[in-house]
């Protein structure tokens, strides 16, 4: 089994010395890079977002990401791109063939966009202490608007920021570029995309109608603190929504070990996990009847993409991973739920109440895992049970005796003779007693 990975550091070498030796290793890695690039995408494939291949494999082998030889990426008939695995005639499908290896350090978390935003607020201390308007403010006002209450909705909030924030070319965003581009060209289904009326499309249609409301919201407040930006023109209601719907169908729960991850893990029993973007791994589409599995390695924390034992195959195939356990279709709303739900105070400040669940359907003849508002509505049955229900002698048979009268149970009074806490007066002052108030 052989990986790729290629350094491009004498890229910028053979600029900057005039030498014949520099210009052909230049020329070597150039070569090389066109190679893997031929490899991993193949001729003809464009992926949606993508508008330089060469430029997305060197992304790829800058974030230290390895890969199978046999591994492409291609078109899917299960939607968008999908990573596929051409096996040679000599394998017989009894071992597990490693096909990605992607550091811990190219996922985006809470964690990772959380360092992020800190190398921001150097950056602005430093360098634009007189501006009013600096990327770190925009960042935390996203943040502080938005009030995300998971992991996911913080990548959202974070992603959505994000890309607010594109016009400045020195910036330490400018290293989310490429993946931004991927994320703004993922296929996300809207109103547009389902043709015919049905009760998905009125789920969907009231999940866009939510996140109008949410995004009118954003505007209004972002607009009061920071007059001087523009968020309908730096980031309109259709970007707001398909970067929303794209980050969602990305995510992946990826393990991570309590150790700490300096150091080897491998011995550590005890695993949590982080709701993630794993660049080049969210490729791999879902299937109920998957034929590979992700995880970490314990020696370095990398994520790894492992096919599983299968029958031998003699042509090329599609990989598939496992979102969740159960698979439905969509009259069924499937257990992989994420929430957003908020409360109101009953001044007049209510907010949303609503719940994100996974579905699986299909959109003009391809299957999508897609996520929706989930509303839930019940059938009126009796306003009043007393009046409703007539009356009458019902399920006794042979037995005797009376249905329906008042249980009575035996009372133990409890006094306060020798304990502290039953001696207080639970009044004002009881309790003001007890915080040591007075």
């Amino acid at each position: 089994m052989y990986f790729h990975q290629v350094s491009t550091t004498l890229f910028y070498l053979g600029t900057v010395f005039n030498s014949n030796a520099f210009r052909l290793r230049t020329l070597q890695l150039t070569l090389q890079l066109r190679h893997l690039m031929s490899q991993l995408v193949p001729d003809g494939i464009k992926i949606p977002g993508v508008s330089d291949t060469s430029a997305f494999v060197n992304w790829i082998v800058n974030l230290g990401i390895t890969w199978n030889e046999k591994v492409t990426i291609e078109n899917s008939k299960l939607g968008g791109m999908g990573l596929f695995y051409t096996p040679d005639a000599k394998e017989d499908g009894k071992e597990e063939k490693l096909l990605l290896r992607i550091p811990s350090s190219s996922k985006l978390t809470i964690y990772s966009l959380l360092d992020t935003l800190t190398k921001l607020k150097q950056r602005d201390v430093n360098c634009f202490p007189d501006h009013q308007l600096k990327e770190s403010s925009l960042v935390v006002a996203f943040l502080d608007i938005l009030k995300p209450k998971t992991e996911t909705l913080f990548l959202i909030s974070y992603i959505l920021a994000f890309s607010a924030l594109s016009n400045d070319p020195e910036s330490p965003l400018r290293e989310y570029d490429t993946y931004m581009d991927i994320l703004e060209a993922t296929f996300v289904p809207d109103e547009t995309t389902v043709s015919e009326e049905s009760q998905f499309k009125e789920c969907l249609r009231s999940y866009m109608q939510w996140l109008y409301k949410e995004y009118t919201n954003l505007s209004k407040q972002l607009k009061d603190r920071i007059p001087d930006f523009d968020v309908n023109e730096m980031l309109p209601f259709s970007k707001y929504y398909q970067l929303f719907q794209a980050v969602r169908s990305r995510t992946l729960e990826i393990p991570r070990s309590l150790e700490n991850e300096s150091e080897s893990s491998s011995n550590s029993t005890e695993f949590t996990t982080d709701v993630s973007l794993v660049p080049i791994l969210d490729f791999v589409n879902h299937s109920s009847d998957n034929n590979a599995y992700f995880d970490i390695d314990r020696e370095n924390n990398d994520i790894i993409l492992k096919l599983e034992r299968l029958e031998k195959k003699d042509k090329k195939f599609e990989v598939t991973i496992q979102y969740q356990q159960e698979d439905h279709d969509e009259d069924f709303f499937l257990t992989y739920v994420n929430s957003l739900a908020d409360q109101g105070d009953g001044q007049g400040t209510a907010t949303s109440e609503t719940t994100i669940v996974w579905i699986t359907t299909t959109i003009n003849g391809l299957s999508t895992v897609m996520s929706v508002l989930y509303t839930q509505t019940f059938m009126s049955t009796y306003t009043d049970a007393a009046e409703s229900v007539p009356s009458g002698t019902i399920g006794l048979g042979s037995i005797s005796g009376t249905v329906g009268g008042p249980r009575v149970y035996d009372q133990t009074t409890v006094t306060n003779g020798g304990s502290f806490f039953y001696s207080i007066p639970f009044g004002i002052a009881g309790i003001s007693l007890l915080l040591g108030m007075l």
